[in-house]
């Protein structure tokens, strides 16, 4: 009678330390994307300083960044879903870029190719 009682004890015990080891891995998980590009002039050449607004198509929520020296940019830590993307830089048409997809454990690619002309409103 005893052994069993101890039996079912360990296995509880067992199943215990399971669980919260699982809940620990769990929390480890990222469940993120990223979105990140390269902004070009029609020549090729890349754009340093243009701004970037990143906008959740769901909830409307907005990140902004500048492009680097390189004209790069990147978001990083996204949820799951679809972003819209702004491109301004000053002697340019700004770009929208719709429908950017993020899905976890991935970057989405978004290279824009900016036209010469007048900056317009965002």
């Amino acid at each position: 009678m005893k052994n069993r009682r101890f039996q079912r004890l360990a296995t509880l015990l067992t199943a215990a330390v399971l669980l919260i080891g699982c809940q620990t891995a769990f929390a480890q998980m990222r469940i993120v994307g990223v979105v990140s590009g390269v902004v070009t002039d029609p020549t090729g050449a890349t754009v340093p300083g243009a701004k970037i607004t990143l906008k959740d198509e769901v909830n409307g929520t907005k990140k902004e960044a500048t492009t680097n020296s390189s004209g790069q940019f990147t978001f990083p830590d996204l949820p799951f879903g679809a972003f819209e993307v702004t491109i301004a830089a000053p002697g340019f048409q700004t770009e929208v870029v719709a429908h950017v997809s993020v899905v976890a454990s991935q970057t989405t690619d978004v290279p824009v190719q900016l036209k010469v002309g007048q900056q317009t409103e965002t």
